[in-house]
């Protein structure tokens, strides 16, 4: 009793710093030096005597300091945090973007935190507005696909000035920096691939999304199929709203119309991946009677059986880029023009495209 009461005893230098949480006051006091000092051994500065570093780190260690980030950010009006909003977690590019756009800002001394608007405008709203006001130095938006006049809240967010680079998916009118990919030249990737290989009924599973986007995938089909010399059938294009994991309904839909195809380009690999268990099921041979091809490249979910043929997208770069134009914004204002980056994408060809069954010597069957 007594040892504990002599050490909160009034007048004790260390009875204020027992109860209560250390300031950088008290590790000046304790390590004799001014508060300047302790601050320049917090940056790292090369300034301080190594024996006057010594008793400050002592010191720190003494009292368990913690500097405050949330006060240092207050005074320099910087929070060191960037926000990544993102239409949905479930999508694997989504995390590779996190990824590069880490690999960007890290060495700044920043970190990302990620928002999960989950296709959701009214979430996306709210997680802008929720990083306005933590005064986030920064957002990279993976935005919905939405109209612009729903898009106010992040049109107010550009007219604001507040640094903000969008990534992979753009909304028209929305005059900030952009890094994405070429779905469009992806497509004609795969038309040209097939149509090499002898096929000349390509479908198209394009999404149930009403969107510019949905519509530029289509265009791209149909532009290819002709600059092939193929006749772009509208009916081999699957529209109905199945959701983004939804390959296998599409196929049933374009089996039900009892037309005839030889090969499928899946809008992304999820729709490629249900294409070819619907086929499967279907009793369709993958690739002898049906080939099947998607867009991304998310090696993880490739099939066990069959390597897919895929356009490989490098969302890691997107992510990486979009940090560097980010940084480049929080720098300082800038009069110039947005920047407005496309990644390029490769073929990989897989064991899911083969020539079409009349050019096929004979079909095995298992």
């Amino acid at each position: 009793m007594g040892t504990g009461a002599s050490s909160c005893a009034p007048g004790s230098r260390w009875a204020r710093i027992e109860v209560t949480r250390a300031t950088i006051n008290d590790v000046a006091r304790l390590a004799g030096v001014s508060r300047a000092t302790v601050s320049l051994v917090l940056r790292g500065s090369s300034r301080v005597a190594e024996e006057t570093e010594a008793r400050v780190q002592a010191a720190i260690a003494r009292l368990n300091y913690r500097p405050s980030h949330l006060a240092s950010g207050l005074r320099s009006r910087r929070s060191h945090l960037i926000g990544l909003v993102v239409s949905s977690l479930t999508y694997p590019h989504h995390a590779r973007i996190a990824l590069g756009l880490e690999q960007s800002l890290e060495p700044h001394g920043l970190s990302v935190l990620v928002a999960n608007s989950r296709q959701s405008v009214e979430r996306e709203r709210a997680h802008i507005e929720r990083l306005r006001r933590y005064q986030a130095d920064g957002v990279v938006i993976t935005p919905l696909q939405i109209r612009p006049a729903d898009a106010r809240h992040l049109l107010d967010l550009r007219a604001e000035g507040f640094p903000m680079v969008t990534a992979y998916r753009e909304i028209p009118g929305l005059e900030v920096d952009f890094v994405g990919v070429d779905t469009g030249d992806s497509i004609r990737q795969l038309v040209d691939h097939l149509a090499a290989l002898g096929h000349q009924r390509i479908a198209f599973l394009a999404g149930g999304d009403e969107s510019p986007i949905r519509a530029a995938r289509i265009a791209a089909w149909h532009d290819a199929m002709l600059s092939c010399g193929l006749e772009p059938d509208p009916a081999l294009v699957v529209t109905d709203a199945l959701g983004p994991y939804s390959g296998e309904a599409a196929i049933r839909i374009l089996l039900d119309r009892h037309l005839p195809f030889t090969a499928v380009i899946g809008s992304n690999d999820f729709f490629a991946l249900g294409a070819l268990r619907a086929l499967h099921q279907a009793g369709r041979l993958v690739p002898h009677e049906v080939s099947v091809a998607g867009i991304g490249g998310f090696e993880p979910l490739m099939s066990p059986e069959k390597r897919l043929t895929t356009v490989v997208h490098d969302f890691e770069q997107v992510g990486r880029l979009a940090g560097e134009l980010l940084l480049r914004r929080i720098a300082g204002p800038r009069q110039d023009k947005v920047e407005r980056h496309i990644i390029p994408a490769r073929l990989l060809p897989g064991e899911t495209t083969a020539p079409p069954p009349a050019r096929h010597s004979r079909v095995e069957r298992h």
